[in-house]
């Protein structure tokens, strides 16, 4: 399953940045379509997952294709992208700090702590490739040296389909951080050809028995920390991806790695990702509104799900399973929560005129 996965993300990955989006993008597996991959599983079986997930991805690729998903991009201004890019920073710094502190051993720990700062010796001090390529030179100095080393259903369809909806919210998310940390125009044709060349990709995990993919936030944060956004250097680690795939060896050097080392390092990423999105929501218009619809987007996409797995578990568990989807999916919920808020506030609440803040 690793290996198929692997390899897989290579095939998504250069799917993606060739007749995709073609950003620096890096594809892998999907959370929320595992999440509900694993539902249609428990209640139907091995094959019907896998026939979920090929005619799912298929529908996804349609949408794309058809141009169906850009149709909503007039409902996502700068501050909408603003609050979806600095919720995917929040996200990524509770990853890296969940990672980083994943272990009680003291020696982790100090690890965890050194590759953070020789992140920032690296980053800030070296020249030339040291610093661009300051994540892996960490990762490989800290963590190496020191590691060990069909049939199909029209429910299990539908319900496995919830996961693609997550997924593509997430990834339209994903798309404007990333156009955002480039400093590219976020265009229509990011939308259409992206969820195009993901759904497609999906289906053609499952033909190899691998899980389906979708857009990673990491890589925004790579992209934001390294300044690399190449998309023929993303091109090269899917090659990369595909050789870890045929050769699990290679794929056991990055599971020698300890999770703290890389939450350490990751969290410079989650960092610059954050206020990356800051930046975007500063070059709106500053009023009462946009403050309203950054402040409760980025606040809900952070606290709602972290609500729904503590003290609101059982609550959220007994949702049906798009509503359990829509309240523990942190940027499906800042997607879903800053296009709502803008349109009521600034669309059929607004006024000719407005007090400035």
């Amino acid at each position: 399953m690793i290996a198929s996965c692997f390899f897989c993300m290579g095939i998504c990955t250069l799917l993606q940045t060739t007749i995709g989006n073609r950003l620096p993008l890096v594809q892998g597996p999907s959370s929320a379509l595992v999440s509900s991959m694993g539902s249609v599983t428990a209640a139907y079986g091995m094959p019907a997952m896998w026939g979920a997930v090929i005619i799912g991805g298929l529908i996804e690729g349609v949408v794309g294709a058809a141009r169906l998903m850009s149709k909503i991009r007039k409902l996502i201004p700068p501050v909408v992208v603003g609050s979806v890019v600095a919720a995917i920073g929040f996200v990524a710094a509770k990853l890296a700090v969940s990672w980083a502190f994943s272990s009680s051993d003291p020696l982790l720990l100090g690890m965890a702590l050194g590759s953070f700062v020789l992140c920032l010796i690296f980053k800030f001090k070296g020249k030339g490739l040291l610093s661009q390529g300051f994540i892996l030179i960490t990762v490989l100095l800290v963590g190496v040296g020191n590691g060990t080393a069909v049939a199909v259903v029209g429910a299990a369809v539908l319900g496995g389909f919830t996961g693609y909806i997550g997924s593509m919210f997430e990834s339209v998310g994903d798309y404007a951080a990333l156009c955002a940390t480039c400093g590219e125009t976020y265009r229509v044709k990011h939308i259409d050809k992206g969820i195009m060349a993901e759904g497609f990709g999906c289906a053609i995990c499952a033909l190899f028995g691998s899980l389906p993919t979708t857009s990673y936030t990491q890589n925004i944060g790579i992209v934001a920390a390294t300044g690399v956004a190449s998309r023929r250097v993303t091109q090269v680690a899917a090659v990369l991806f595909l050789l870890y795939g045929l050769s699990p060896k290679l794929a056991a050097l990055l599971a020698a790695i300890p999770r703290p080392i890389v939450g350490g390092v990751f969290l410079v990423s989650a960092a610059m990702i954050m206020f990356s999105g800051i930046e975007v929501i500063q070059s709106s218009e500053h009023n009462q509104r946009n403050t309203l619809v950054a402040g409760t987007t980025i606040g809900m996409s952070v606290m709602l799900p972290l609500f729904c797995s503590t003290t609101g578990a059982e609550w959220a568990a007994s949702l049906p399973k798009f509503l359990n989807l829509l309240v523990t999916s942190n940027v499906f919920i800042a997607v879903v929560c800053g296009i709502v808020l803008n349109l009521l506030l600034n669309v059929l609440l607004k006024e000719k005129k407005e007090e400035h803040v």
